[in-house]
């Protein structure tokens, strides 16, 4: 079978410059991921003093906000909390709510630090990518009362 590294010198050094650099850029994703997931490991075993956080159900984590000012919300506020709300517990990214309100990341990004300041959102590290948002207890006890979630309750039946 024809090898085409062991016959190098029809092979111009510029064609093999280009497969290395294309080999390089390749693997730079890996790296920089295997390497912040070292320095997150590095954090967590460190032990440094961090803010109480929230487990919910998918393993990631929450850092809760107190409530710094009242429950009433804005209007974006409202549209951008009932989106979260409806998303379940597993969160959305600022780049979904953006996407699926057709708004831009800015506006996006002040309504989620204003919601995260009230104490209604939270913001959860996702296990592959980013950060997600998610509801914290008080921001899910809102939304029930609001009706934007329904709480299922078993009942006896006879």
């Amino acid at each position: 079978m024809f090898n085409l590294w062991q016959n190098s010198e029809e092979f111009s050094i510029w064609v093999q410059l280009f497969l290395l650099a294309f080999m390089i850029v390749a693997l730079i994703p890996f790296f920089q991921k295997t390497i912040s997931r070292i320095q997150y490991y590095i954090k967590k075993l460190s032990g440094r003093d961090q803010p109480e956080r929230v487990s919910i159900e998918t393993g990631s984590e929450i850092k809760p906000a107190e409530f710094s000012r009242s429950a009433q919300l804005g209007e974006y506020e409202y549209i951008v909390f009932r989106k979260i709300a409806l998303a379940g517990n597993k969160g959305l990214s600022l780049k979904a709510i953006a996407r699926g309100l057709h708004m831009s990341r800015q506006r996006i990004a002040k309504v989620l630090k204003s919601l995260v300041d009230k104490g209604l959102v939270g913001s959860a590290r996702g296990l592959l990518f980013g950060r997600r948002y998610v509801l914290t207890r008080k921001g899910h006890n809102y939304a029930l009362e609001q009706g934007f979630i329904v709480q299922v309750r078993k009942t006896a039946s006879s």
